[in-house]
């Protein structure tokens, strides 16, 4: 008997907005089996580094449901012919609803590191315990009779909706593996866990789901895919298809999986507490027990032999099997973690010594990660030869100890080195009962050649430096015998550590952006790290050229033409030579950088190689063009652009270029070093060569310092300033307020000064 609208309950879920589930999902959920999933955070240790993943199972087994019948429905209704029934929809719902229950306490950490330490010789999946967990709340709950009265047929319904929670991988040629639904219905196996190519509802509510609360973007519209899906025949099976025109909406829903695994399931500090906890519970496996079918107590490590047990929501649990039982209830959901924490039992001290660094925040410490595509086991043995090498000569006295733990990190699309879309069928708008596969090269040349990859990351447990840094450098050590890169920073900007003495050893910067001596490895001394301001310079040129540097080993750079006010300083920043490259003091109190304001940048002393410590050198030239304009003189930028032999000319100091100037009363002499603008004070006080009586005045009567130790009035503060001679958006910018000092000076003067910084 079917279900009427009337008798649906309204769930309001935040991501899908308000949902409308049928009478037998509300009976199911409203079981002590299905409600343990209210306590199983859906990322396990990811609540400890990202505050917003709290969410846990239960809302999103509830969201797969209400998908799955939402997909089912549609393909029933675009295509009736396929005889798509309610007990089919319904089926289908009733999978995605309890798809998860088999999950243990914080997920996959349970069944993913715990399980497989606890017990290696078990190989099942969480899967194999959801079938076991359904058929055990079918039974205790006694649904059998509410499945008849909603019209399920028990006698391969149960079958077929256990099929879709674990399908198997068809296979052409062989016989058909199912019981629950016949060869022309194979399509409704893709819906809930498609194992042909990974594209299924479970993993439409998780993106959705995990994104929202963890605040990142999720690339991926489940709800055009909807729109877009029909069914077509291929090789004897029916499988769904999507329209050719949504391949690039779905590999961006597979590149949303890689960003989530990357930036959050597969987090650095997200695995790291993920260890310690697993390593709590291995302390644990055998001190807390469960009272399972006949009153038998059932260690932790075998709960998922006994679903009575595993789901057991008012036992009680004891440290062992002799000792009495406490008066605490016990779940099998996460608050593992807060019974182990509060309890005062010596059997649980070592796990509870765990915890308390998890809660305070003492973590397993991060020795470094290397990317290895062939991780095989001998180079595992190997890097934990070298990590032991490492703990005896740091730790002689804990030799029975393990201290480290060696990790292999798998990132991919969902199907390990394939790429799922060579599995995955399409139609097109002219054709759409014909299905075909697009090549890759027919969708796009910017997506990825390779679709996975392998790191192998190394933590340390220990907390004391001197053990830490002799891992780290057996770990060096190994990269370096099997040919793999050194764990190194290459991210432009990054900080690092350092103490005098030492050599620096880490790579710092993109190779396109990074100083010769990273780029050649060699080790230099944190305390002039100059790396730095050479990515800042290579910014600076890309400004200036407007081309990227690229990866500079020798001084072999060509100039701009026409030149820019920076080559000086560029000149200086890119020398290769790291004694005599510009410090970032040195660039602070440059006078480029300073030019026009009242306050300098920074008023810490340059280099001992520079001669004027001090950032009022900037005022000084301030005022030397302020001296310039009152006596007529000008930089005429038509003139400069117009006339060759008036283009800048290379200076034969390192440090900075010398920029002609046209003198409007002297019919068109020029001054070439009246703006050779030096970077100390006492090179811009040597007289320079002038072609009249003007400019030898203006380069040898130089006032005294006094003059420069008190800001002009007429320069500008630094930022930008909203004044009286604004441009027409009411800022004015750099060049206008720089060209204000010369009108106001001279306001007779209608040349315009030209500053091509």
């Amino acid at each position: 008997m079917a279900s009427s609208k009337m008798d649906y309950k309204v769930f309001n879920d935040p991501i899908h907005g308000h949902i409308e589930l049928p009478p037998l999902l509300v009976r199911i959920i409203d079981t002590p089996q299905f409600q343990r999933l209210r306590f199983i955070k859906q990322q396990g240790g990811t609540y400890f580094v990202f505050p917003g993943a709290s969410h846990n199972r239960f809302e999103h087994s509830i969201g797969v449901a209400h998908l799955a019948g939402e997909l089912a429905q549609a393909l029933k209704t675009r295509q009736e012919n396929f005889n798509i029934t309610p007990a089919d929809i319904l089926c289908v719902q009733i999978a995605g609803l309890c798809h998860d229950l088999g999950h243990g306490p914080f997920s996959h950490l349970f069944d993913g590191m715990f399980m497989p330490k606890a017990r290696p010789e078990n190989k099942e999946k969480h899967e194999d315990v959801s079938i076991r967990m359904f058929e055990h709340l079918v039974k205790c709950n006694k649904l059998e009779l509410e499945m008849v009265k909603h019209g399920l047929d028990l006698s391969r319904d149960l079958d077929f909706i256990k099929e879709m929670i674990y399908p198997k991988i068809e296979k052409n040629g062989e016989p058909w593996p199912y019981r629950g639904r016949t060869k022309d219905k194979s399509f409704l196996y893709e819906i809930v866990s498609n194992k042909a190519n990974g594209i299924d509802v479970d993993k439409f509510d998780y993106f959705a789901r995990d994104c929202h609360h963890l605040g990142m973007q999720n690339n991926f519209d489940h709800l055009r895919f909807l729109m877009f899906t029909r069914v077509c025949e291929v090789d004897g099976y029916r499988h769904i298809c999507s329209r050719d025109k949504e391949v690039h909406n779905l590999y961006d829903m597979f590149n949303t999986r890689s960003c989530l695994h990357r930036r959050a399931c597969q987090h650095k500090v997200n695995k790291n507490v993920e260890m310690m906890i697993t390593d709590a519970l291995l302390k644990a496996k055998n001190a807390i027990k469960f009272e399972g079918s006949g009153g038998k107590l059932v260690s932790l490590v075998n709960i998922t032999e006994d679903m009575e047990a595993f789901t057991q929501l008012k036992a009680l649990f004891t440290f062992n099997v002799t000792s009495s039982l406490l008066s605490k209830p016990n779940t099998m959901w996460d608050q593992v973690f807060e019974h182990i924490l509060l309890s005062s039992s010596p059997d649980l001290a070592q796990a509870k010594s765990i915890l308390q660094r998890i809660i305070s925040r003492d973590l397993y410490k991060y020795v470094g990660q290397v990317l290895d595509d062939n991780p095989t086991k001998e180079k595992i043995d190997s890097l934990k030869s070298k990590l032991v090498q490492a703990q005896t000569e740091a730790l002689p006295d804990n030799r029975m100890h393990t201290f480290f733990e060696v990790t292999i990190v798998s990132m991919d699309y969902g199907m390990k080195e394939e790429d799922p879309i060579n599995n995955a069928y399409f139609y097109s708008k002219h054709s759409p009962d014909t299905a075909f596969k697009i090549p890759q090269d027919q969708v796009s040349k910017l997506l990825p050649n390779q679709f996975s990859e392998k790191f192998i990351r190394v933590y340390w447990k220990t907390t004391d430096s001197e053990s830490l840094e002799a891992a780290k450098r057996q770990f060096e050590v190994w990269c370096r015998e099997n040919g793999n890169r050194l764990p190194q920073l290459a991210d432009f900007g990054l900080s690092n550590h350092f103490q005098k003495g030492t050599l620096l050893q880490t790579y710092c910067g993109s190779p396109l952006h990074a100083a010769p001596e990273i780029v050649i490895v060699v080790p230099t001394r944190g305390q002039r790290w100059t790396a730095g301001p050479w990515g800042c310079c290579s910014m600076l040129w890309c400004t200036a050229v407007c081309h990227l540097m690229g990866p500079v080993t020798q001084h072999s750079l060509s100039r701009p033409n026409p030149r820019s006010d920076a080559c000086a300083l560029i000149d200086w920043l890119l020398t290769v030579r790291v004694d005599e490259r510009a410090t970032i003091e040195d660039v602070a109190n440059h006078w480029w950088v300073n030019w026009g304001y009242e306050e300098s940048v920074c008023d810490c002393p340059s280099s001992s190689n520079q001669e004027c410590p001090s950032p009022l050198l900037a005022r000084y030239i301030d005022w030397q063009n302020q001296v310039a304009a009152a006596s007529n003189m000008s930089v005429n930028p038509g003139y400069l652009s117009s006339n060759s032999s008036c283009q800048p000319q290379p200076s034969p100091h390192p440090f900075y270029f010398s920029l002609p100037l046209k003198s409007d009363r002297g019919g068109g002499g020029v001054h070439e070093g009246l703006s050779s603008l030096r970077k100390s004070r006492k090179e811009n006080a040597i007289p320079q060569t002038a072609a009249d009586t003007t400019a030898d005045v203006l380069s040898t009567s130089l006032p005294p310092l006094s003059t420069f130790s008190q800001p002009s009035s007429k320069m500008p503060k630094k930022g930008i300033l909203k004044n009286s001679y604004e441009g027409e958006s009411g800022y004015s910018t750099s060049s206008e307020r720089r060209g204000s000092v010369v009108r106001e000076t001279d306001a007779g003067n209608d040349t315009d000064a030209a500053l091509n910084r």
